[in-house]
């Protein structure tokens, strides 16, 4: 029995955990932002997305979630307008954080480094900064925000870069106090459950922005160099750079005489809609150019959701791609601007098909055991952890 008088503290209550994302752009529209969400607001986070749409992207969804919010204002077409609107969208990012005072801010892309530099002077709030693509541009409101970026690169807990020598020049050219690499996996639940059978038709598949760099036509000319049972399927947006690209593409496909073996299958506005797609496929292409603006083994989605929806791969035969996906045992390689060098490998997948299906299987088994973001994204979120302790 306590003494009277006493008085009964009250039992140490944990902090509340928000993250706040910060992206001038749709978050949706990148899958690490919809995994790293998820594992930390399936971890009790209060996770808060404040973007804006984008061109071709708009439809793109994230599953819904009780710990996490989009907030999105319209998207804004280049020219004066999108100055003040995106002057409009700093003041709205100040203004929450004012408000609500996050646990972190999660900034991820060069358009919001000015927000966490802000952020850190006025309001001392931790940032993370994830640079999904290198910018780059000499105009003059390039060149303010990749000084925002340099100081931002200085001044946050962590950087995080989806592939290693990306990483490794980000730090000879930023100095950074901490960079990790976490490459762009799919989370585990998305992993099917078993690769399927081939059947007597063989599909290939395709997913993403859709671009020449990355799905060029010389996919439809070794098309054309394959048995008719042979068909491909594809799914994504234009984007604003690329605007006619499905017209063109499927016009030429007609006067290759592929139309009834080349389908665009839409934009899927969310992963599992997307997925439940991709796993019908056998083969998915993943076709950089060889020559392409960065390093991007690791840091392309597509060849890790190909893999988790049980498919086999064909990736440029350049040495960032052999090392990772060929060597790995997961791949065939082909030159993306030789129609005869992808016929050859698809070729070489309907005549070894007891060896595609084992290399299916160990894709799948990969993703689950290694290549998954709940692995790559551990050392990110123990860090957020530690703010709160």
């Amino acid at each position: 029995m306590l003494p009277t008088g006493s008085v009964v503290s009250d039992p140490i209550m944990p902090k509340p955990r928000s993250l706040l994302y910060v992206q001038y752009t749709n978050p949706c529209g990148y899958p690490p932002l919809e995994h790293s969400s998820r594992i930390l607001a399936d971890d009790g986070w209060q996770v808060t997305f404040l973007g804006t749409g984008s061109f071709g992207a708009n439809q793109l969804r994230f599953p819904p979630h009780s710990n996490i919010k989009v907030r999105l204002v319209p998207f804004q077409l280049p020219g004066w307008k999108q100055k003040l609107h995106y002057v409009c969208y700093i003041v709205w990012c100040l203004w929450h954080c004012i408000t609500r005072r996050p646990t972190a801010v999660y900034c991820s892309d060069v358009w919001s480094t000015p927000v966490g530099v802000l952020l850190w002077y006025l309001l001392r709030i931790p940032v993370v900064f994830h640079e999904h693509d290198t910018p780059s541009g000499t105009n003059f409101v390039l060149r303010r925000l990749m000084a925002a970026r340099s100081r931002l690169a200085k001044l946050a807990k962590a950087c995080v870069i989806p592939n290693e020598d990306r990483r490794q020049l980000f730090d000879d050219a930023l100095k950074p106090k901490r960079s990790v690499c976490v490459w762009n996996c799919p989370a585990i639940d998305e992993v099917v459950s078993h690769s399927g059978a081939l059947a007597t038709q063989l599909t290939l598949w395709y997913h993403g922005s859709l671009s020449l760099s990355q799905y060029p036509t010389t996919i439809l000319k070794a098309l054309a160099l394959l048995p008719k049972t042979v068909v491909l399927k594809y799914a994504g947006y234009e984007t604003v750079g690329h605007v006619g690209f499905i017209r063109e593409f499927q016009a030429l496909a007609g006067s290759l005489g592929l139309t009834d073996r080349v389908e665009f299958v839409g934009t899927p506005p969310t992963r599992p809609a997307l997925y439940s797609l991709a796993c019908t496929a056998d083969i998915g292409l993943s076709l950089f150019a060889r020559v392409f603006r960065e390093p991007m083994a690791g840091a392309s989605n597509k060849p890790f959701d190909y893999l988790a929806c049980g498919l086999a791969l064909i990736v440029p035969n350049t040495p960032e791609w052999t090392e990772l996906y060929v060597n790995a045992g997961v791949a065939r390689s082909a030159d993306p601007e030789s129609p005869e060098s992808i016929a050859a490998a698809i070729q070489w997948f309907i005549d070894h098909p007891d060896e595609t299906r084992a290399m299916r299987e160990r894709g799948r088994q990969r993703i689950l055991n290694e290549w998954n973001y709940e692995t790559q994204f551990a050392p990110v979120k123990q860090l957020l952890e530690s703010l709160v302790r």
